[in-house]
C-alpha cells in the first residue's frame, strides 16, 4: 500500500502511536481533495460531493472544504444543503472571505443580484482591496443601473490592477454612459499607457474628446493603428462633420 501511494517503506519511530497511520492519511487525502476539485472544477459536481462530504464529516470547521461543499451541492440543485454549508462556515468565521464569495455566487447564480451585491460589500469593508470582489460588484452594480458605484468600484480596481483590459474598457464606457468626458479620457488615456489599446479603447477616448469639442484629436485618435474599425466608422464621419473647416 505504501509503494502504491508513494510513500516510503520506511517504518518511523513514534512511541505510542502507529507510526503510520499519519502519513498514510496523508498520502491518501492529497490526491482525494484534488480529484474532487477538478471535477467540481470540471462540472461533474455530482462526482465530486462523496468526497467533499466525507470531508466535511471529518473536517466540520474547515472553510475551505465548506465553501466546495457549498458550491457543489448548488451546483447538483441541492440549494438548502448549499445554504447550510455557508451558515456553517459562517458560524465558524461570520467574516470569511472564502465563505462570503460562494455565498455571493450562489445568490447572483439564484438571481438574487441585489443580495449579491449586499454580500460582496461585507466583503469590501473586511479587505477593500479585494479585487475579485471589487470587479464582480462594479459588474452587478453596472447591471442594476448604478452606473455611479459601478464606476467606483472599477476605479479603485484600476488604482489596484492596471492588467485587466476589460475593467478598463467597462470603466471608460459607464463613465461616458454618465457624460463624465474629462474622467472617462483620463480612463482611455491610462489603458493606453498600461499598453491596452485596441480599437474600443481608441473609440472611447474619441467619443470623450469628442464630447469635448476636441474634434482634431478624436480625429487623430481613430487614424491610428490603420484607421478605425467598421463599428467606429460612423463616429468618425461624425467627428469630422463637426470640424471646422
Amino acid at each position: 500500500e505504501a509503494a502504491g501511494l508513494g510513500a516510503s517503506w520506511k517504518r518511523k519511530s513514534s512511541p505510542g502511536k502507529d507510526p503510520w497511520h499519519r502519513e498514510f492519511r496523508a498520502y491518501r487525502e492529497k490526491p482525494l481533495m484534488e480529484r474532487a476539485l477538478a471535477a467540481l472544477q470540471g462540472g461533474k459536481a455530482e462526482e465530486a460531493l462523496p468526497t467533499l462530504e466525507d470531508f466535511a464529516r471529518e473536517r466540520p470547521d474547515d472553510l475551505n472544504v465548506l465553501s466546495f461543499l457549498a458550491w457543489g451541492r448548488f451546483l447538483v440543485g441541492d440549494e438548502q444543503g448549499a445554504w447550510e454549508a455557508i451558515h456553517q462556515g459562517l458560524e465558524v468565521d461570520p467574516d470569511s472571505i472564502l465563505i462570503l464569495r460562494v455565498e455571493a455566487r450562489i445568490q447572483e447564480s439564484s438571481g438574487d443580484p441585489s443580495a449579491a451585491i449586499e454580500t460582496l460589500a461585507h466583503i469590501l469593508r473586511i479587505e477593500p482591496n479585494d479585487t475579485q470582489a471589487l470587479r464582480k460588484a462594479g459588474r452587478l452594480e453596472r447591471e442594476a443601473g448604478n452606473g455611479e458605484r459601478a464606476a467606483e468600484l472599477w476605479l479603485r480596481f484600476l488604482e489596484l490592477d492596471g492588467s485587466d483590459p476589460e475593467i478598463w474598457r467597462a470603466s471608460g464606457e459607464v463613465l461616458l454612459d454618465l457624460e463624465r468626458w474629462e474622467d472617462a479620457e483620463e480612463v482611455f488615456r491610462g489603458a493606453r499607457r498600461h499598453r491596452v489599446n485596441d480599437a474600443s479603447i481608441r473609440a472611447g477616448l474619441a467619443r470623450a474628446l469628442a464630447a469635448q469639442e476636441r474634434w482634431d484629436e478624436a480625429e487623430s485618435v481613430l487614424l491610428e493603428g490603420g484607421g478605425p474599425d467598421a463599428p467606429s466608422r460612423p463616429l468618425l464621419e461624425s467627428i469630422r462633420a463637426h470640424e471646422s473647416p
